[in-house]
C-alpha cells in the first residue's frame, strides 16, 4: 500500500500553497494536504489533524505567529514538525526557532524546501511505522503473556540465578505464595545438590552462547522429596537483558486438556476470542473440501468498518481499535454458536455460517445491521457510532478454493461500499467461480456483446426542482439486459469494466445515445437537461473533450443541456485530472456535478477545486434526513450553504418516502430526485409542470 503523507499548510497565499504541495509531491510522495488561512481555521482543523505528518507555516500570515500554532498543537496527541517558510531573508531564524518551529526554510528557496521536507517526511513516516510495529509488539506480548499464565506446564525466567517471572503453574508446583516471594528466590534452590551444577552449567551455556535443549532434573516439589522432572530451557529476552527461560513439564498435569487450551488460544484474537485469519482460512478449506454436487451448507460473511480513513484522520488509530471492539461486541449479540467469527484485520471481520438461503442471509444481515446500529463509543469527548458493509458468498461447487472464497467476499463488500447498499450484498453466483480477471473479462464481453446486440439500454428518472424552476431535468442509468433476458444495472459490475479498460467505450455509448435522446426530445422540451455519470476512465481519455464537442455539433444538441457527473471520491483520487476535466467540460459548454457529495475529508476543498453547477448528496447523508441524523442534517445545511456561495444548486437524492421529501422541503435544497416520484424508465414521460 503506498504510504500517504499528510500536511497541512498555513498561508493566505493561494498559489503559494500549490507551489508548496507541488514541491513536497516532486520528492515522490502521495501527497493529501489541507490548507488554512488564519487561525480560526487551524483550531477548526485541529480536530482532523491526529496522524498530519508535517505542517508548512508562512511568516506571512497576520494573525497566526509560530507561538500561537505551536501551542495550538501542543492539544495534539503527538508532536507534529513545524517548518517556518520565512518570507524575510533578514529575518532571525533563532526567533522562530524560539517560538516552536523546528526548521526555518526561505520561502522562495523550492530546492532547500525539497531536501527539509523530505528529510522530515521520512522521519515521520519512519516514526509512525515505528509506532505501528509496537502496537503490534505489544498484542504479540500480551497473547504470548496470556499463553504463558495459563499455561499447565511450569515456567519462569531467570536472570543471574534470580526468577524475574512465574506462572501459576510454577507457583502452586514449588508451593511459593506469590511472585514477590518467588523474585527473591534463587531456583538453585529447588534442585537436589546432585543437580545444582548441571544446572549451572546450562545457566552460563545460556548468558554466553544462548543455549537451548532440554533435560532432566530432580526438584523440591516437596518440603522433603525431589522428584525427577523434563525440563526445556532456552534463552530469551526481556527488557534487554538475556534470561534462561525453563519450561518444567509437570507429568501430574492434565497435558490433552493443557493442548487444547493452548490451541484453543493459538488460533484466536486476545482482544475478541475471534479466530485469526490464518485459522478461519483452515476452517473455510475444510467447509470447501466438503462441497459436492448438491447444495452448499455454508456462506462466508464479511464485514468491514466504514470510513476508516476519514475516522483515523480525525480521531487516530487508537479510535479504529474502539470501533473494531464495539463491532465485534454487536457481532457476539446475533452469531450463535453455529457461527464461528473471524477477525480478518483491524477493521474486517467474517462469519463463517451454515445458512445458505438467501432470504435466510439478508435477514441475518440486516440483523447484524441493527445490532451495530444500537453501538456506540466514546472517542474524546465525541459520540462515534460504527457503520459497517457486508458482503456474502456463498460456499456452493463454483467456488473453488479458499482464496476465492475470501476474493468473493471482499468483492462483495466493496461492492456495497461502492453502492452504499446498506443490507448484505451477496456475490452473484456464476456457473464456475469468477472472481479477479476471470470475472473482469466476463463482463468486458458481455458489455461488447449487449452493445453489438442491442441489449444496452438507457433509463431516465427525473430530478424535480422544489424551488419553482422550469425544465426538464432527467438523470440518466444504464442497464443491460442478458442473454436470457434478465436486467443488470451497469453500476453493478462497474468496477469490473472499470479494471478491463472498456469503461470509456461505455461512456461513448451512453454520451452519443444521450444525445440521440435528446435531439429527439428537442420538439417537446427543447431545454431538457440529462445528468450522465462518467467513469474514471474518461478523466484520463485526451480525446474525450474534442470527441464530445464533435457529437454535440453533430446531433444538434446545445453542449449546456449535459451534465457529466464525477463521484466525489473519484474527485478525490484524481483531483488535478478532474479539476482539468471539469474545467474543459465547463469550457465547451457543458454543465458539471459532484456525485455522492459531502462524504470525502475535506468536502470545502473539493467545491473550492472543482467548478461544479451541481452537487448530489450522498447517500449516507440522505439517510440521515431519514433518521433524523441531527450531525447529518447540519452538515447538508453547511453544504447548502458552501453551495450557495459558489453558485452551485443542490440536490437530494434517494427521496423514497414522502417524510423524506418533508425533512427536504426544511433546507435550502433546489431538486430532489428518487423512487419517490417515479422509478428508472425508458421512456421521458415525467410530467414535470405538475411537480412545479
Amino acid at each position: 500500500m503506498e504510504e500517504v503523507l499528510k500536511i497541512l499548510i498555513i498561508d493566505q497565499n493561494a498559489n503559494s500553497a500549490d507551489r508548496i504541495v507541488n514541491t513536497v509531491k516532486s520528492s515522490g510522495f502521495a501527497v493529501r494536504d489541507t490548507v488554512v488561512s488564519s487561525k480560526q481555521q487551524l483550531e477548526d482543523a485541529l480536530p482532523d489533524l491526529q496522524r498530519t505528518h508535517l505542517i508548512l507555516q508562512s511568516t506571512d500570515v497576520p494573525d497566526l505567529t509560530m507561538s500561537d500554532t505551536r501551542s495550538l498543537l501542543n492539544n495534539c496527541d503527538h508532536e507534529i514538525p513545524l517548518i517556518a517558510l520565512s518570507a524575510d531573508t533578514t529575518a532571525n531564524s533563532t526567533q522562530l526557532l524560539d517560538q516552536g518551529a523546528n526548521v526555518v526554510v526561505p520561502a522562495e528557496d523550492l530546492d532547500q524546501l525539497k531536501v527539509v521536507s523530505t528529510r522530515i517526511a521520512q522521519s515521520e513516516l519512519y516514526i509512525q511505522k515505528l509506532e505501528e510495529t509496537a502496537a503490534h509488539y505489544q498484542e504479540l506480548d500480551q497473547r504470548y503473556n496470556k499463553i504463558l499464565d495459563s499455561s499447565r506446564d511450569a515456567i519462569c525466567y531467570i536472570h543471574e540465578g534470580i526468577h524475574t517471572y512465574t506462572n501459576k503453574s510454577y507457583l502452586e508446583l514449588f508451593n511459593i505464595n506469590d511472585t514477590e516471594e518467588a523474585s527473591v528466590l534463587s531456583i538453585l534452590e529447588l534442585v537436589s545438590p546432585d543437580d545444582q551444577e548441571t544446572l549451572k552449567t546450562i545457566l552460563k551455556n545460556i548468558s554466553k552462547s544462548h543455549e537451548s535443549g532440554s533435560t532432566t532434573l530432580h526438584f523440591k516439589t516437596n518440603d522433603d522429596e525431589f522428584q525427577e522432572l523434563e525440563v526445556d530451557f532456552n534463552a530469551a529476552r526481556v527488557d534487554g537483558e538475556v534470561c534462561a527461560q525453563f519450561v518444567i513439564h509437570n507429568e501430574t498435569g492434565d497435558s490433552k486438556e493443557l493442548q487444547q487450551q493452548l490451541s484453543y488460544l493459538s488460533e484466536r484474537d486476545i482482544e475478541t476470542g475471534f479466530l485469526h485469519r490464518k485459522s478461519i482460512i483452515d476452517k473455510l478449506q475444510n467447509v470447501i473440501d466438503s462441497v459436492s454436487s448438491g447444495q452448499p451448507t455454508h456462506t462466508f460473511i464479511q464485514i468491514d468498518l466504514a470510513n476508516i480513513d476519514e475516522i483515523q484522520d480525525r480521531f487516530g488509530v487508537t479510535a479504529i481499535d474502539k470501533l473494531s471492539g464495539c463491532l465485534a461486541g454487536a457481532l457476539k449479540t446475533v452469531c450463535g454458536e453455529d457461527e464461528l467469527l473471524a477477525k480478518i484485520t483491524d477493521e474486517s471481520f467474517g462469519i463463517l455460517t451454515s445458512m445458505y438461503q438467501e432470504k435466510e442471509l439478508l435477514e441475518f444481515g440486516k440483523k447484524i445491521r441493527a445490532a451495530v446500529s444500537d453501538k456506540s463509543v466514546d472517542i474524546k469527548g465525541t459520540k462515534v457510532e460504527p457503520d459497517c458493509y457486508l458482503g456474502a458468498v456463498i460456499l456452493d461447487t463454483a467456488v473453488d478454493d479458499v482464496s476465492d472464497a475470501l476474493s468473493a467476499a471482499k468483492s462483495a463488500c466493496d461492492y456495497a461500499w461502492e453502492n452504499q447498499i446498506h443490507e448484505l450484498y451477496i456475490f452473484p453466483h456464476e456457473p464456475r467461480s469468477l472472481t479477479g480477471t476471470l470475472l473482469d473479462q466476463k463482463w468486458t464481453t458481455e458489455l461488447q456483446d449487449a452493445i453489438r446486440d442491442g441489449r444496452l439500454r438507457l433509463l431516465f428518472q427525473p430530478v424535480v426542482s422544489i424551488t419553482g424552476q422550469i425544465g426538464d431535468r432527467y438523470q440518466v442509468y444504464t442497464q443491460l439486459v442478458s442473454q436470457e433476458g434478465a436486467a443488470i444495472s451497469v453500476a453493478e459490475v462497474l468496477p469490473s469494466i472499470e479494471r478491463s479498460g472498456v469503461s470509456v467505450m461505455l461512456d461513448r455509448w451512453v454520451v452519443t445515445t444521450a444525445l440521440e435522446r435528446l435531439s429527439d426530445h428537442s420538439e417537446n422540451s427543447p431545454n431538457s437537461l440529462f445528468f450522465v455519470k462518467l467513469t474514471a476512465g474518461s478523466l484520463n481519455d485526451e480525446k474525450f473533450i474534442p470527441w464530445l464537442e464533435s457529437q454535440c455539433k453533430k446531433s444538434g444538441v446545445d453542449p449546456f443541456r449535459l451534465v457529466f457527473d464525477m463521484r466525489e471520491e473519484t474527485i478525490v483520487s484524481h483531483l488535478k485530472e478532474a479539476r482539468e476535466f471539469a474545467t474543459s467540460l465547463n469550457n465547451l459548454g457543458c454543465q458539471v456535478a459532484i456525485d455522492a457529495f459531502g462524504i470525502s475529508q475535506d468536502p470545502d476543498k473539493i467545491l473550492s477545486m472543482i467548478p461544479a453547477n451541481y452537487l448530489k448528496l450522498s447517500f449516507q447523508l440522505m439517510a440521515g434526513l431519514k433518521d433524523g441524523d441531527k450531525e447529518k442534517i447540519d452538515a447538508i445545511r453547511h453544504i447548502c450553504d458552501k453551495a450557495k456561495s459558489k453558485n452551485a444548486m443542490i440536490i437530494a437524492q434517494f427521496v423514497e418516502t414522502a417524510q423524506v421529501l418533508s425533512n427536504v422541503w426544511t433546507l435550502n435544497i433546489d431538486f430532489v430526485s428518487g423512487d419517490f416520484f417515479q422509478k428508472p424508465l425508458e421512456s421521458l414521460e415525467y410530467d414535470f409542470s405538475s411537480a412545479a
